[in-house]
């Protein structure tokens, strides 16, 4: 498995990110079994997460418990999502557990919340709807809620209220203050393809001050439009 952590995005020289096994080489890590399990508990936060994968992906299932119990004791909230999603990714109950709670710890940023729930749902677990739409919905900071934006449309299994809830979040960002927002609610709009959202794209175009933002909203209306 070489299904690269959020933090391994370490350039070659052709511009491509890394490989896991290739970051682990420059940062002079080995990858045999032994090495890699003493990783788990390096002082770089990085070496931590392409370990957990490396282990995940390479090795038996007895490197599983020492992969759940790095995550559990992990003190950095991006690195304990990041080892979490690489059990979850096999199937790795713990896994699952840690991206639950991380998406509905309301302590944590948003856009960290917003990270488990897109991880969960690469695993087809929608189980952080609530979270994304609290973050979505009432998260101080803009792109906080941006990010939670972009997740709403991925969920599938909700029920036609919700349904309703999460096309009220996002027209009610085409016109916030932030025009990150509303170039996101834009595009998640796109991504819903909900028809009876052209007449609101259009006026949103039609009230839009910013250039940028209105030439993109105006590319979304045509992609909407192409959806019928």
């Amino acid at each position: 498995m070489q299904y690269a952590p959020a933090q391994s995005n370490s350039p070659q020289g052709n511009g491509h990110p890394m490989s896991n096994t290739e970051r682990l080489k420059q940062l002079h890590i080995a990858l045999t079994k032994d090495a890699l399990l003493e990783a788990l508990h390096n002082p770089n936060a990085e070496v931590r997460d392409l370990a957990a994968w490396q282990l995940a992906g390479e090795r038996g299932r007895d490197v599983i418990p020492a992969i759940v119990d790095a995550a559990r004791i992990e003190k950095i909230p991006r690195t304990r999502i990041n080892m979490a999603f690489a059990l979850a990714w096999i199937g790795e109950k713990p896994g699952f557990a840690i991206l639950n709670d991380a998406c509905n710890n309301s302590s944590l940023p948003g856009y960290l919340r917003a990270a488990a729930a897109a991880y969960l749902l690469d695993v087809s677990d929608e189980s952080c709807f609530g979270a994304v739409m609290s973050v979505a919905d009432m998260d101080s900071e803009p792109t906080y809620r941006n990010a939670a934006l972009g997740l709403l449309p991925r969920f599938k299994s909700v029920s036609k209220n919700d349904s309703q809830r999460i096309y009220g979040i996002i027209v009610r960002s085409l016109t916030d203050a932030d025009p990150t927002l509303r170039l996101g609610a834009s595009s998640a709009l796109v991504q819903l393809g909900t028809q009876t959202a052209i007449p609101v794209l259009r006026n949103a175009i039609t009230s839009e001050r910013d250039e940028v933002v209105r030439a993109q909203m105006q590319a979304d209306l045509s992609r909407l439009q192409e959806k019928k």
